[in-house]
């Protein structure tokens, strides 16, 4: 999920893993990557008038995995694509 840091609120964003892989979460800030290997991934986020944010998401077998939060910061450090 990302959310803007200072009111909790979702944001519509991009997310990507390292492999670059890049999607849209929905509306209310959510994402969900399929078929990602076990152990720490790492996810970025950016948003317009944001800057970036990433996060180190420990990936387990099945549906385990805890929800991945990123915090987005308001600036201008953002990537566009």
């Amino acid at each position: 999920m990302v959310l803007d840091k200072e009111s909790g609120e979702p944001l519509k964003a991009r997310v990507w893993r390292s492999d670059n892989y890049i999607k849209p979460t929905s509306a209310d800030g959510r994402f969900t990557f399929e078929n990602i290997p076990t152990g720490y991934e790492l996810i970025n986020a950016s948003a317009d008038g944001y800057a970036d944010g990433s996060v180190a998401a420990d990936v387990y077998q099945g549906d385990e995995s805890p929800e991945v939060i990123i915090l987005l910061s308001k600036g201008s450090a953002g990537v566009n694509f």
